[in-house]
């Protein structure tokens, strides 16, 4: 499994599925920073249809500049094999958070969303929509989540 760690982000890879946590309030450069890092780590998928499982830790709304890049990254990681992505947002930053992500998170295609409250959720909904991806008995489950709230 490959990691990268920033300060207001940490993503890692499995064989089907980009794990990451994001933190805080991002700027333009944070966001196009993010986009080149999540880039380089799908490469491993080689073009197969992949996942994704993000987890908002004390994200704040960013400035909107960044709207229009994340959506450019959504865009182009759909066109390489993106299909389920599963957002867990902690419940005090559900609303604002929710709020900037429908604007740069846009569904097209094969690409399909869902929002949680809580991580097990969305693991769950994850495996019940990849059952006939390639990969072997995955649980949806990485490091970079060990130290998060993951109860209901």
């Amino acid at each position: 499994m490959r990691t990268i760690e920033k300060e207001l982000y940490q993503l890692s890879a499995d064989d089907i599925c980009v794990y990451a946590v994001v933190k805080g309030s991002w700027s333009y450069d944070e966001a196009i920073l993010f986009s080149k890092d999540f880039l380089d780590i799908i490469k491993t998928f080689e073009g197969k249809p992949f996942t994704h499982l993000v987890y908002f830790d004390g994200f704040t709304f960013s400035v909107p500049e960044i709207e229009e890049i994340i959506q450019k990254l959504v865009d182009k990681l759909v066109s390489q094999g993106l299909r389920f992505t599963a957002q867990v947002i902690p419940f005090e930053y559900y609303n604002i958070t929710q709020f900037q992500l429908a604007k740069m998170t846009q569904t097209k295609g094969l690409f399909v969303k869902k929002s949680f409250n809580c991580l097990i959720d969305a693991q769950d909904w994850l495996e019940s929509q990849s059952f006939n991806m390639p990969h072997q008995d995955n649980h949806f489950e990485c490091e970079i989540f060990k130290s998060l709230k993951t109860g209901r």
